[in-house]
């Protein structure tokens, strides 16, 4: 008796289910031979065609089998993934949603739907798909891991996170993601929890993708040789990988190398002329290198290639002073109202609504300036996590902890710490420092807060700073002298323009009694203004809400008045830009005298000094002194009274 077409089918799956696909693509041919009219043999032999590569026939074939069975969800759903395949997520969504119509309980239509709709940038679309495919399978892995990326391509990184460890929980192994949950904690400005992930993911899968992200979280962390290594490694392991080399010239600017940084830039751009990312990323260190001019031409092409590109903009604001009739401003509002119906471009919308703000500042229009000021702060609010009740606190239990500060370091060591709010002065006032030639500019460095917390295993509590003993205050000292003077020059004095060191006031006088701390003060309405429109690189959480900004600012001169009072005369300098201004000479030469170095004549000329500068006065500082910036907050006085700073603080 011979077989029936069904139980040859059935051989054939079995044959399928083993991986012999010439067996069972045998099987469903004879089944075919038998009854040309049975959709799952034509389903199953396009699905064979498929998975061998032949992706036209499997079209055909799927087809088919779809032409006489229009509700078979099961060849929807494989015609959606083939369609997945040939980069054609239109077409591949279309087919999710007929096997969803024929089978509303199909869990991995759904989950393949919500990650085919985030490559079509409906990242509500994706998110909902995926969380229905959750709710119909609780335990499908994939489809959280689809709902992971979802949220993290819509910036809801908080959300994304949990969903990662949620797949982390039940699959430790799986090398997406981990990198993908290392990638959005460094986002977060985690870099601590980001790192153990990331060295999952390279160990899973040691290729030059996942070195290149190592290599961000270890930049993160301020540990510059490991993350040198990883990034040459990804230079070795895909020497055409323009990626790689963008990476490792991220290092060697973090490093301060600049000739690896020009190389590694320019190799980037070799393998990659036609990238607008890549130009801007050029351009960008050739803004802090002071090539102004070459940056200017950089950022130009880039706009050129995409016109649409956020960060190419922003860098473009930066360079130029505008006109109110300048043709950009225009651009930039017709860009911001594109990317408002764009969800998953959350993150450049902020960086144009920014540039744009700049923009119109530099023309005069204040109150336009501070409508756009007040959307990208809000919009960037949004999206992050952040209680400044426990920064207030922080700095309150601080100056309870060190009621009274005893040295006991080694005074021989001798770094000189720059401090104060952002957008202080205090980048003017190192590159006045670093123009001398007995000192090295050492730049925004995190050393002191990356050696405390190798030491406590995270941020430590002020009580603990407080009481830290000789021998470890001398440990940790070491450690932070080793890695803030790893490329400064020998017999040279470093200085370390960390804005936030003024919370270790105390601490410092403790670990080095020699050093000096120059507290850098500017008028608080011009000082939160600048604050509130810029746009920072990571954390400064606190700049994005005025009434959360203004509680800041009072803690911090709260504390800074405690330093005052129990720091020793002459460790605690203070410079004030407005003095700065006014009477530039005398307070150059009374702020290195108080540092303990001999007048340099350079010291008048800083912005002719050559070193990259990364902040974000990078281009103030590469100009002469101008006056301009003070009482820069008179035209905005009525938008900043949320602050409650007025009257400003009494200076001493």
């Amino acid at each position: 008796m011979s077989a029936t077409p069904d139980q040859i089918l059935a051989a054939g799956l079995a044959h399928h289910r083993a991986g012999d696909l010439a067996a069972a693509a045998r099987c469903y041919q004879q089944v075919l031979q038998r009854a040309q009219s049975h959709a799952e043999a034509w389903h199953l032999l396009g699905l064979v065609h498929a998975q061998s590569g032949d992706h036209a026939n499997a079209l055909v074939l799927i087809n088919r089998a779809l032409a006489l069975a229009p509700r078979h969800a099961e060849a929807h759903y494989n015609l959606g993934n083939l369609h997945r395949q040939l980069g054609e997520p239109e077409a591949a969504a279309a087919c999710y949603r007929c096997a969803i119509d024929a089978d509303p309980a199909m869990a991995k239509a759904h989950s393949n739907l919500g990650a085919t709709l985030r490559t079509l940038g409906d990242a509500d679309g994706a998110i909902a798909a995926c969380r229905q495919a959750l709710a119909i399978d609780p335990g499908r892995i994939e489809a959280q891991y689809n709902l992971g990326c979802a949220l993290q391509h819509a910036g809801r990184l908080d959300e994304a996170v949990a969903a990662y460890r949620a797949v982390l929980a039940r699959q430790p192994r799986h090398g997406d993601a981990q990198a993908n949950l290392g990638s959005a904690l460094l986002h977060l400005g985690r870099p601590a929890e980001a790192l153990p992930a990331l060295q999952a993911a390279a160990r899973r899968d040691p290729g030059a993708e996942a070195q290149i992200a190592l290599s961000q979280g270890l930049i993160a962390l301020g540990g510059f040789a490991a993350a040198r290594d990883a990034a040459a490694a990804a230079t070795r392991l895909s020497p055409d990988s323009a990626a790689a080399w963008l990476q490792l010239g991220h290092v060697a600017r973090e490093a301060g190398d600049a000739a690896t940084a020009d190389t590694a830039y320019a190799r980037a751009q070799d393998l990659a002329p036609q990238s607008a990312d890549m130009l801007v990323a050029l351009a960008i260190w050739q803004q802090e290198s002071g090539a102004a001019e070459a940056a200017a031409q950089s950022v130009e092409r880039a706009l050129a290639l995409d016109p649409g590109h956020a960060t190419a903009w922003s860098v473009r604001a930066g360079l130029k002073r505008f006109a109110a009739d300048d043709p950009g401003i225009a651009a930039m509002e017709s860009l911001a109202t594109t990317l408002a119906e764009r969800p998953e471009r959350r993150r450049d919308l902020v960086t144009v609504e920014f540039a744009l703000a700049k923009a119109l500042m530099d023309s005069g229009a204040a109150d336009d300036a501070f409508a756009w000021l007040t959307r990208a702060n809000a919009r960037h609010r949004a999206g992050i996590a952040y209680d400044v009740g426990a920064d207030v606190a922080h700095m309150a239990a601080l100056a309870d902890a060190f009621g009274t500060v005893d040295a006991v370091g080694d005074p021989a060591m001798r770094p000189i710490f720059i401090v104060g709010m952002p957008r202080s002065g205090t980048t003017l006032v190192e590159q006045i420092l670093a123009s001398h030639p007995a000192v090295h500019g050492g730049g925004e460095m995190k050393h002191l807060d990356l050696v405390l917390m190798d030491h406590f295993g995270g941020a430590p509590e002020a009580a603990q700073l407080a009481a830290l003993d000789r021998a470890t205050c001398a440990t940790l000292a070491r450690a932070y002298m080793q890695r803030a003077g790893a490329d400064a020059p020998q017999g040279t004095r470093v200085t370390d323009k960390m804005p936030s060191n003024f919370r270790h006031a105390g601490l410092i006088h403790r670990l080095f009694p020699g050093a000096v701390i120059v507290h850098c003060r500017r008028d608080p309405r011009d000082t939160c203004l600048s604050i509130f429109a810029t746009q920072f690189a990571q954390g400064q959480h606190f700049a994005y809400d005025l009434a959360e900004l203004g509680a800041y600012y009072r803690a911090y001169v709260a504390l800074m008045a405690h330093w005052r009072r129990v720091l020793p005369s002459g460790m605690l300098i203070e410079v004030d830009y407005e003095a700065l201004v006014s009477d530039f000479d005398h307070a150059a030469q009374r702020l290195v005298a108080a540092c303990g170095l001999p007048w340099d004549d350079a010291c008048l000329a800083f912005h002719r000094t050559a070193r990259p500068v990364r902040t974000a006065s990078v281009n103030q500082v590469r100009q002469p002194l101008y006056g301009s910036s003070v009482e820069r907050w008179r035209p905005y006085a009525r938008h900043l009274k949320p602050l409650g700073l007025d009257p400003p603080e009494p200076r001493a």
